[in-house]
Parts: C-alpha cells; sequence; structure tokens
C-alpha cells in the first residue's frame, strides 16, 4: 500500500505543480536522498528551458511554487498520516469500525483540499503560460511523469493463465 502512496503522491506532484521547484536553481548535491526520488531531475529542468520563460514569468512561477507548495506539503503529510493510521487501524483484527469510517472521511477531505489546489495551480499556471508554452509544458511534464513512474506507461496486459495453459 505504501509504494501505491508514492506512486500517487509523484503523480499529484507531477500533476499538480509541474515543475515543484523547477523555477529555482538546482539544490546543491548532500548526502540525504533526493525528497520524492530527486523530484525535478536534471532532465526536467534542462527541458523547462524549452519554455522560453520571460524574468517575470520565472519570477512568477516561483512565487507560485512557494505559495502552493508549502501547503501542499503539508496537506500530503497529513493525507499520509492518515493513511498510515487507517493501515494499522486496519491491521487489527477486531477494529473500531467508527473511528476507520472517520479516518476515511479525513482522507477524502485532504483529497478535496489537494485537488482544489491543483485546479487552483492550473489556473494560476494559465495565467502566467502562454497556451504554447503551457501546450509545451504539459508535454515535459508527461514526459518526466512518464520516466518516472513506467508502470503508468501502458495498461497491463494479462498474463497466460494459472497452469501453463
Amino acid at each position: 500500500m505504501r509504494s501505491m502512496h508514492k506512486g500517487w503522491l509523484l503523480a499529484l506532484l507531477l500533476v499538480f505543480i509541474p515543475a515543484l521547484g523547477w523555477a529555482q536553481p538546482p539544490s546543491p548535491p548532500t548526502d540525504r536522498p533526493p525528497a520524492f526520488g530527486g523530484f525535478p531531475d536534471a532532465e526536467f529542468r534542462e527541458r523547462m528551458k524549452e519554455l522560453g520563460l520571460t524574468d517575470e514569468q520565472r519570477d512568477k512561477l516561483r512565487e507560485l511554487n512557494r505559495r502552493i507548495g508549502v501547503e501542499i506539503r503539508d496537506l500530503f503529510g497529513k493525507f499520509h498520516e492518515a493513511n498510515r493510521k487507517l493501515d494499522e487501524l486496519l491491521r487489527q483484527y477486531d477494529f473500531d469500525r467508527r473511528k476507520a469510517e472517520g479516518l476515511i472521511n479525513d482522507i477524502l477531505r485532504i483529497q478535496r483540499q489537494l485537488l482544489r489546489h491543483r485546479v487552483n495551480a492550473q489556473v494560476e499556471l494559465r495565467k502566467i503560460l502562454k497556451p504554447d508554452q503551457f501546450r509545451k509544458l504539459d508535454e515535459i511534464t508527461r514526459e518526466a511523469f512518464e520516466r518516472r513512474a513506467p508502470w503508468r506507461r501502458e495498461p497491463r496486459r494479462p498474463g497466460p493463465p494459472p497452469g501453463g495453459g
């Protein structure tokens, strides 16, 4: 279940604010593993140059990233914690169903907030970017997502039936 959450988190980050951190210079290397698998990767940052952003656009995107990024990180923390509590609760043989329902409601509330942030971020992006820049950003984001989440490229094909038939 944990890998599903990470995949969902990555998908939301890539779709939500396509360039979380891309309007900023790359971080200096550290001995810690990168957050969210190294998002955004060097290739993504390099491809962002293809957008031909003005200084004003770059500044607006940094501000959007700063403003929304903090809120999103907080919501993802709450989302992860609520899912962890639900997973922990459901591992018990005798669990409190009302408590599970409450956690489900918390998770759904957080998901609604995340989706609202996603829509708001997309509205803001359209105010900052020209249509051709937005299309290019979509292309770059989609390709980055496919690189980072190869399981999403093609639907799974069923394997042979059990017993080799």
